[in-house]
């Protein structure tokens, strides 16, 4: 029995073909499947445009060696928020407590407190879901003045479950 025709492997052409072989009169050009899926929309562009490098926020070689440094003690080892739900996550970002960088209205662009960015005491090790999720929302909301200081550090506000 002969198996059913599928698509062209080559991506974009019409045409039907056995097997694994792709169309002898396929125009298609080929395509870079390296490349699929990694164009960034007009919106993300303007937003990582904006928004600088990594190294332009702060996070070059000298921040990726404190880090490395930080999550490799023991202590630092564990999300501090999974802790306080009583679960065990390594722990992947070092997260500062209190944000270093702040928008000044009256100059009209972001400023850097360079010494409490890398001041130890403001470091906590969390694990990527609870930085990403938890505490940019407890971020938010700290800055409308409706959370504490303390709740920076995951106390007393409610924290999502880690996946």
């Amino acid at each position: 029995m002969e198996a059913l025709p599928k698509p062209c492997k080559k991506r974009g052409c019409p045409h039907y073909v056995r097997g694994n072989a792709h169309h002898p009169k396929c125009k298609t050009p080929d395509v870079d499947l390296a490349k699929v899926g990694k164009k960034r929309t007009a919106s993300a562009k303007m937003h990582d445009d904006r928004r600088g490098s990594s190294a332009a926020r702060g996070y070059g070689y000298a921040w990726q060696k404190a880090r490395a440094g930080y999550l490799a003690k023991p202590h630092h080892a564990l999300c501090d928020f999974c802790t306080l739900l009583g679960f065990t996550t390594q722990a992947t970002v070092v997260d500062h407590i209190k944000p270093y960088s702040s928008f000044d209205t009256a100059l009209g662009k972001k400023v850097y407190d360079k010494s409490l960015q890398w001041d130890k005491l403001n470091w906590q090790p969390l694990c990527k879901h609870h930085h990403d999720v938890d505490k940019q929302k407890i971020e938010d909301r700290w800055r409308k003045g409706l959370l504490s200081d303390e709740a920076l550090k995951g106390i007393g506000v409610k924290l999502s479950m880690p996946v």
